[in-house]
């Protein structure tokens, strides 16, 4: 859904306020407020948590979310897409991904 609502997005960035990290073997956790910055709208504060796996020399994000306390209208200035059905009616003539490394 990410990819599908970044292509519907203006141009934005994060100025990050606040970040900390923790580690336990080869999982890590990751917790950030940072301000959302889209010209032409208010600065809104986002909250962002991402757990990580190591492999090799490498860290992989295994789960990202990020939270915005407003509307996407409010924050963004554009209406994105949200609903499952809505992304299966876009992504639908996508190949699927050659492999996928879970578990």
């Amino acid at each position: 859904m990410f990819g599908v609502q970044l292509r519907e997005m203006p141009p934005f960035h994060f100025d990050v306020e606040e970040i900390v990290a923790w580690k336990a073997l080869t999982v890590g956790w990751i917790a950030a407020r940072a301000m959302l910055i889209v010209e032409g709208m208010p600065s809104v504060l986002t909250r962002s948590s991402v757990v990580v796996r190591e492999e090799g020399a490498y860290w992989r994000v295994v789960h990202w979310h990020v939270s915005i306390p407003v509307a996407n209208e409010d924050s963004v200035g554009v209406e994105l897409t949200t609903t499952v059905d809505e992304i299966l009616t876009l992504v639908h003539d996508e190949p699927p991904p050659l492999h996928s490394n879970c578990g």
